[in-house]
């Protein structure tokens, strides 16, 4: 499973746990206890949007980490906003709270496909003189990076194929 598809299966599992904590009120017969359905009713909503938010691909993770968050909060409204003397709720926000923050560890757990650019960058480390490359020099590192990356990576496999190690 790739970075992306993996993303994507934990986002659309989280879309709906938030579908789910959205009309959980209705379906669990609490919408008499306005503190618990306001608060699911928002948190519903703002996981279903993250979740869907990061459905879009791996390099929107910072919404599976809102959502992380709202998983934990889920956990800990009950207590917070006083109805844990409601024991349907209660079970509801936990174990939803807990499925919300599983899946938002999954999806940033997985592991997406890094850019050349980005490992060039790791391989020599930050480079920062206090001033802003010119254009021109963008233009140059642009046309380099991919080279210097290719060699990078062909010297990495004749390395392998030296010790014996590389894809067969």
């Amino acid at each position: 499973m790739n970075g992306a598809t993996g993303v994507r299966w934990a986002a659309g599992l989280g879309v709906l746990a938030g579908l789910w904590i959205l009309i959980s009120p209705w379906a669990l017969a609490f919408w008499g206890v306005g503190t618990a359905t306001g608060n699911n009713l928002i948190v519903g909503i703002a996981i279903l949007v993250l979740a869907a938010i990061a459905y879009s691909g791996p390099e929107e993770m910072w919404a599976s980490w809102v959502n992380f968050i709202l998983g934990i909060w889920l956990i800990v409204s009950p207590y917070v906003l006083g109805f844990s003397m409601f024991g349907r709720i209660l079970g509801n926000n936990i174990i939803s709270g807990v499925v919300v923050a599983v899946l938002a560890i999954i999806a940033l757990s997985v592991p997406t496909v890094v850019s050349p650019t980005y490992r060039t960058w790791m391989r020599r480390g930050p480079t920062f003189t206090g001033t802003l490359p010119t254009p021109e020099e963008l233009r140059r590192r642009q046309e380099t990076e991919p080279a210097e990356e290719e060699e990078h990576l062909r010297r990495e496999r004749e390395e392998q194929d030296r010790r014996g190690d590389g894809p067969r």
